[in-house]
């Protein structure tokens, strides 16, 4: 699936979101991804999109 909106209450707010692929195993788990363009930089967090300013 992709461009899968969601959304989620907590408490007395309402949270909500978009991803842009779901691959779902037969088994029921669940991968989301979430795709940038451009280049990437490796931090010691792991890789991160740099935005500009």
């Amino acid at each position: 699936m992709h461009g899968v909106h969601w959304t989620r209450i907590k408490s007395r707010f309402t949270i909500f979101g978009e991803v842009d692929f779901a691959v779902i195993a037969p088994s029921g788990r669940l991968l989301l991804i979430e795709q940038k363009a451009g280049a990437l930089v490796e931090t010691a967090d792991g890789l991160a999109k740099e935005h500009p300013r």
